[in-house]
């Protein structure tokens, strides 16, 4: 009977490491680019859509304020920083969510898209200033 030595130490054998090329690097390196870009363009269509969402809510908001407010003062505010501090104020107002409204030390109020609502005084429109959503 012939004796076989076992390797006790190490039972796995070793497979010998293939060195890579730089063009196998160079080829990883692309692929890895390709899909950080990928993943990055969708993060960033998904934050866009968000923005969307908020703004059409917050746009509803100021409106239904706006509207609210012409009943109760029976005059549009001077600006929209006045017309969220007066319905704020007024315990008889229904309250409205204003968490989520950016306002600036300025006193602007920011959309999502960090750019001010526009107000016209003379007929109460309220609308974004980011371009491509000035009509929403």
């Amino acid at each position: 009977m012939e004796h076989i030595e076992q390797n006790t130490t190490n039972p796995m054998p070793s497979i010998p490491q293939k060195k890579r090329g730089i063009g196998e690097k160079l080829v990883f390196l692309g692929a890895l680019c390709i899909v950080m870009s990928i993943g990055f363009v969708y993060v960033k269509v998904d934050i866009r859509n968000e923005n969307e969402k908020t703004l059409i809510y917050q746009l509803r908001t100021l409106r239904a304020a706006m509207q609210m407010h012409v009943k109760m003062y029976q005059a549009k505010p001077n600006n929209l920083m006045n017309l969220v501090k007066r319905l704020k104020e007024n315990s008889n107002a229904i309250m409205l969510d204003w968490k989520n409204l950016q306002i600036t030390k300025d006193g602007w109020l920011l959309d999502p898209f960090n750019s001010p609502y526009q107000y016209d005084r003379e007929t109460g429109a309220i609308r974004s200033s980011t371009k491509g959503y000035e009509s929403w």
